[in-house]
């Protein structure tokens, strides 16, 4: 059977659990796994972020923009749909 930590034995004699084990036998570093995001900072994906969402909104503008100067055109109605 194993020696468990927390055993009567060691409860007795004042143990408390981890100060009874033996020390290790050699230091291992903590894995590094690097950075969690290609970005420097979040400063820089915050530009990212607001630089998408300006492209975005352009291409909203243009949409109805091109859908507004159809229909001033005489287009049909459906097609004001296909354009959007």
């Amino acid at each position: 059977m194993s020696k468990p930590i927390f055993s009567d034995k060691n409860f007795h004699e004042g143990g408390r659990g981890a100060d009874t084990l033996p020390p290790p036998l050699e230091w291992h570093p903590p894995v590094d796994d690097g950075p969690a995001t290609p970005w420097s900072t979040a400063h820089d994906s915050v530009l990212v972020q607001a630089a998408g969402a300006t492209v975005a909104v352009f291409a909203v503008m243009l949409d109805f923009d091109f859908i507004e100067r159809g229909s001033k055109d005489g287009r049909p109605k459906n097609m004001e749909w296909m354009a959007g």
